[in-house]
């Protein structure tokens, strides 16, 4: 710009305009600069952000794709079975006091006690994996063990570790539970998640059983709950709600069946059986002796079964009764078996293990002494094997093998691996599949 003075203009006043002229020349420029800069960072910032959706989202499609992958494996010939059990609904226990008629209200879950048999041998691999599993959705839980460990909550009973004492150490745990919990309303066990000793809700109307099982047992916990509410609702209606049914013992478990020959074999005590089976007429043979027909049912141990606080107490006093289930010493005969002969004489044979077959799915078995797979295929067993000669209902495989309200499995540890995949397919797998299209609306948006 010329520096001259204009006609008529003052020299100092030129040289102002001029210096105004060019500091709003200078001052446009920059604003011209800033707002491409801010609208490069703005544009800049944007594609970062839809680049990390972008990348979040496939890194999503990444993981779900590989969790449904592992959701779809079939471990062993497993997944058959388990993919036809459905997981009952978690229950709201509250649900009888809101209001609802009759009619609209759910059975009240009952509360389960666990109570596994174990030993030190399976501290670290059995009950570990029971506690990261099923073992969490225990109401209470006592590991019946040799030592003490403190680190799972193990409480040690005096009894020898061996399959031999099994019933000696079934006693011995019957009665830590009932003097030391239930009968001085102690706590009950131990809490699932901490093992910290925890007291009893006695406001809680829920009903109190004891499941007892093994740490190679595989139990989904929803549908033993709520077999065992149904159980009692029906009891309820047919006793006029007069809720008598706490007074009744029960037990529940898959249907073992012996006859007289096998029970003199088993109880290890011919003398016992022939007296008990005389008194109770269990020796009708048509004539041919020790015939092969059904004399006493009783539940399963190792496809695990439960009972409620009368049927324990019923125990509990025969343990203390001389006169009961009194069998040689020497004898080492079964738990499972004990304990039911055990309750049968002290309740003068009233007292039995209940039914417990899916009449809603053609009879199919609710409690299982194998794994899934085993149970499906049965290829290990010949058709005159005890597995088929002590089921006095018969025994179903193939798709009849297993109720989709299935409560129990057994001998887990014969396959590693497949108690984490239960727990897999039973609780992650449908919660993914069922996620899949909330999660593709989602990376949508």
């Amino acid at each position: 710009l010329s520096t001259r003075p204009t006609s008529g203009m003052p020299y100092e006043k030129s040289i102002l305009r001029a210096l105004v002229f060019m500091l709003m020349v200078w001052t446009l420029q920059r604003i011209r600069v800033g707002n491409e800069f801010v609208v490069s960072s703005i544009s800049m910032r944007v594609v970062d952000d839809v680049d990390a959706v972008n990348e979040r989202a496939s890194l999503a499609h990444s993981n779900a794709a590989e969790s449904r992958a592992d959701c779809d494996e079939d471990f062993l010939d497993n997944k058959v079975v388990l993919d036809a059990i459905e997981v009952a609904a978690v229950n709201n226990e509250n649900n009888n006091k809101d209001g609802k008629s009759d009619q609209q209200q759910q059975p009240v879950w009952p509360k389960i006690a666990c109570f596994i048999m174990t030993h030190s041998g399976n501290h670290k691999t059995r009950v570990r994996k029971v506690l990261a599993t099923w073992g969490k959705r225990c109401d209470r839980l006592i590991l019946a063990s040799n030592v003490t460990d403190d680190a799972i909550g193990a409480i040690a009973m005096t009894s020898k570790a061996t399959w031999q004492n099994l019933w000696r150490k079934l006693q011995e745990t019957l009665e830590y539970v009932w003097d030391d919990h239930v009968n001085h309303h102690h706590h009950l066990g131990r809490d699932n998640a901490k093992h910290d000793p925890v007291e009893q809700d006695e406001s809680n109307d829920a009903e109190w059983f004891f499941l007892k099982a093994d740490d190679d047992s595989y139990i989904i916990m929803e549908n033993l709950k709520s077999f065992l509410a149904q159980q009692m609702a029906e009891r309820n209606h047919n006793r006029n709600n007069n809720n008598n049914h706490n007074d009744v013992p029960l037990i529940f478990g898959r249907h073992f069946g012996v006859s007289i020959k096998k029970l003199k074999q088993d109880v290890g005590d011919p003398n016992y059986v022939t007296r008990i089976a005389q008194h109770y007429e269990w020796d009708r043979d048509d004539g041919d002796g020790d015939d092969e027909h059904t004399a006493f049912r009783f539940p399963s141990g190792g496809s695990a079964y439960v009972f409620n606080q009368a049927y324990m107490k019923l125990l509990v006093d025969g343990i203390h009764n001389a006169s009961a289930y009194s069998i040689n010493p020497k004898a080492k005969p079964p738990e499972d078996l004990s304990q039911a002969l055990l309750a049968y004489e002290q309740s003068d044979g009233s007292v039995v293990v209940q039914p417990t077959r899916d009449e809603a799915a053609d009879h199919a078995e609710r409690f299982h002494m194998f794994a899934p797979s085993e149970m499906y295929s049965l290829e290990r067993w010949k058709p005159h094997s005890w597995v088929y000669k002590m089921a006095p209902d018969g025994i179903q495989k193939g798709e009849r093998c297993c109720s989709k309200n299935t409560v129990s499995f057994h001998q887990m540890d014969r396959y590693p691996g497949l108690m984490e995949y239960m727990e897999r397919q039973l609780y992650d797998a449908v919660a993914i599949h069922d996620d899949d299209d909330d999660h593709s609306d989602e990376y949508a948006q």
